[in-house]
């Protein structure tokens, strides 16, 4: 049918959702009502798209249209328009995932229920348990349901964290609520909205606890702010920005900028090498508490330095700052004469640098960022790669650290299996 030629007819249009049978009649009926509204051919094509991508919350989508021609030419001409939703069931099994390397060692298990209610919400329970360092846990039980209109979901969490800091001699403990609207802006990029709740303060302190550390203890310090995100995803990078605005009633008030980049790239069409690079940075400015400060240094970011156990001190507390960048590149490659294989020769330099808040703007702040010395280091060895298991033996050597850090030379075993 010459759809171009017929685009201006009038249409009675009959829409049918496949596989919509697990959700309630009217999550689906007003996302595909404009499609039932349609009086011309054009107009359903014009359509499509914003029906798609709002019915994308749910799964990912298609459509087909039948627009077969009548024998007797009957206007208005009927269509028949099908909406195919699939993968609206994830795979939701119980989780548990074991984690051991250098700076941290436990257990932690996650559980989904999907759309048990026919509305397409989420209920995810997770939590962890590490003996290294001691006491580290958290919780949370988060609630996810499909706006009403729209590509947009709207999450509720509540939380609690507890960790022991063994490089300071203290433990911070948290808890708290959040609600944040997330909206798929288009395939690739997704836009949040969100504000928190969190009530935290400082115990176990030991004896030589710095001014710092004695200033955040006794009673709960509160905060209340709103955070706002922006995540592109290409198809071999990410980048994140969040901005946070802290505020009244709660006892902190500032402003952080958070932002992140990553970016991989095959160095040969075989894939046998290739290249892994990330950058981070944040800034912070505002009466801010020692619970809001950026910490750096593990492997989470800097090889070479333990866990969170660099940048400004009082005493022998590490404090955080309020300023920092981090960066990483890898190269992995094939070993020789195993192609198939998921074990990697592996070679990566580390840096970072967090800083205390010296300036009175956010560029001010950027430039003596700019000025610091970053630690730096350098890690060589194997890593294994499956859905099942991560493991990674690593040499690593820091090449440039400042005096106070807490630096780590030598082998980095670190595993973690996943059982679902």
């Amino acid at each position: 049918m010459d759809i171009e030629a017929h685009s201006q007819e009038p249409i009675i249009n009959t829409v049918e959702v496949v596989n919509g049978a697990q959700f309630r009649d009217a999550v689906l009926s007003r996302r595909v009502q404009p499609l039932l509204t349609a009086t011309t051919l054009y107009e359903l094509y014009e359509r499509l798209d914003p029906v798609a991508h709002s019915l994308s919350v749910l799964g990912d989508v298609r459509y087909r249209l039948d627009t077969a021609e009548s024998s007797t030419n009957v206007v208005p001409r009927a269509v028949k328009t099908q909406v195919i939703l699939s993968n609206t069931q994830p795979v939701s099994p119980t989780v548990f995932q074991f984690v051991s390397n250098n700076d941290i060692a436990g257990l932690s298990g996650q559980q989904i229920f999907h759309n048990r209610l026919g509305f397409g919400e989420q209920v995810e329970l997770a939590g962890r348990v590490y003996s290294n360092p001691a006491a580290l846990g958290s919780g949370s039980v988060t609630t996810s349901v499909p706006m009403p209109l729209g590509a947009s979901k709207l999450a509720v969490q509540g939380f609690f964290f507890n960790q022991d800091r063994p490089w300071g001699g203290y433990a911070l403990a948290s808890h708290g609520l959040s609600a944040k609207i997330t909206s798929n802006l288009s395939k690739s990029l997704t836009a949040d909205l969100g504000i928190e709740a969190v009530s935290r303060h400082v115990h176990s302190m030991g004896d030589a606890a710095s001014d710092t550390v004695r200033a955040a203890a006794g009673a709960n310090s509160v905060k209340v702010s709103a955070l706002a995100g922006l995540q592109h995803i290409g198809s071999n990078y990410k980048l994140n920005a969040v901005t946070e605005f802290a505020g009244k009633p709660g006892d902190s008030a500032y402003t952080k900028i958070f932002g992140s980049f990553n970016v991989f790239e095959k160095l040969c069409k075989s894939g046998a090498l290739v290249a892994d690079f990330g950058v981070s940075a944040g800034f912070m400015k505002g009466e801010a508490r020692i619970f809001d400060n950026f910490v750096l240094g593990g492997v989470k970011d800097v090889y070479g330095v333990a866990l969170n156990s660099m940048g400004p001190k009082d005493g022998q507390d590490f404090i955080g700052g309020q300023a920092f960048y981090q960066g990483r590149g890898t190269l992995t490659a094939k070993v020789p004469g195993k192609p198939f294989s998921p074990l990697r020769l592996t070679a990566l330099l580390s840096t970072g640098s967090l800083q205390s808040n010296c300036g009175k703007t956010f560029q001010d702040n950027l430039n003596n960022l700019a000025k610091s010395s970053p630690v730096v280091s350098a890690a060589v060895g194997l890593t294994y790669n499956t859905d099942a298991a991560t493991c990674e033996m690593l040499y690593v050597v820091p090449l440039k650290t400042h005096h106070g850090d807490v630096t780590r030379e030598g082998f980095h075993l670190g595993v973690q299996l996943t059982f679902a």
